[in-house]
């Protein structure tokens, strides 16, 4: 359309995207752009954030080239983007938030057009997979097509298979069966914060806490010395374990001028030492993970 609204050019035509809605976004952004004539200003309005992105992205190295979803079109683009970002801009318009302003309009006759061609894409043969001079690489896993960087999607599937054999273990599996979610969230806190200040005994020893591999009274004396498995530091009765350490009061007051107590690792409501020792809990003292692990 131009600025008095009148219609300049109405037509479209048919990808194969394979479900994702991403694919035809972006073909359509590409043909437009290659059409548009080098001297005209134009305004493109687009409702999918994804192609917008794809399309202002800055260039890539071979080997991110080639993981990325949609990888023709995006190459496609490329060298009208340069060409002509002078002369373009790109502009996000909402989609099905009505048709009083002219972008608004012009989105929902595209979104019309875009139906019609899709029904007529269902009665016809499927068109090939790869379009000419691409690369040939598809993945799947279980008969679901890998789209994106197969790198991000391994290490996602690795560490769902580690926690999954993690959470099979009778003992060390304990604590992520009871806090699936807080344990990986203050690993990488931990792990971030180890490195900063440079003390990998502080990370040992989270690994040792969450696997109850921790050297407590009871790990070091219910068998030979049953009799010594209490905690030493708070006096409460209470069996010192990885449990009990978390919520003991002694470690939670006595260390409030150095850093605090080992309840900050998985997240304890302070709340709980009362219940658990007796014992009224401080509210005053900093929460900060690396500080206890380390006493």
């Amino acid at each position: 359309m131009d600025e008095k609204g009148q219609t300049l050019y109405e037509g479209g035509g048919i990808v194969r995207s394979d479900g994702n809605n991403f694919i035809p976004e972006i073909a359509a952004a590409a043909i437009t752009l290659h059409a548009l004539p080098n001297h005209l200003q134009a305004d493109i309005f687009i409702d999918n954030q994804a192609t917008i992105s794809a399309i202002k992205e800055k260039p890539l190295s071979e080997r991110r080239r080639i993981r990325a979803s949609g990888r023709a079109w995006k190459n496609f683009i490329r060298n009208a983007v340069t060409e002509k970002s002078q002369l373009v801009q790109i502009h996000h318009i909402k989609a099905h938030e009505g048709v009083d302003s002219l972008p608004q309009r012009g989105n929902d006759n595209a979104d019309k057009m875009a139906k019609e061609f899709m029904a007529k894409a269902e009665e016809m043969k499927a068109a090939p997979y790869f379009t000419s001079c691409e690369e040939e690489i598809v993945l799947f896993h279980e008969g679901t097509l890998i789209e994106g960087d197969i790198r991000a999607w391994l290490k996602k599937h690795e560490v769902d298979k580690a926690l999954k054999n993690w959470k099979a273990l009778k003992v060390s599996g304990q604590l992520i069966r009871k806090f699936p979610k807080q344990i990986p969230i203050l690993a990488k806190e931990i792990w971030r914060s180890a490195i900063h200040s440079m003390d990998g005994v502080a990370w040992i020893y989270f690994i040792f806490a969450i696997c109850h591999r921790l050297p407590t009274n009871l790990q070091k004396h219910k068998f030979l010395n049953p009799e010594m498995i209490l905690c030493n530091l708070c006096q409460c009765g209470q069996t010192e374990d990885e449990e009990h350490l978390f919520v003991c009061p002694a470690l939670a007051i006595g260390y409030s001028g150095n850093g605090t107590c080992p309840t900050a690792i998985l997240g304890y409501q302070q709340v709980s030492t009362s219940k658990k020792c007796g014992a009224r809990p401080s509210r005053t003292h900093s929460l900060n993970p690396i500080d206890s692990i380390r006493h």
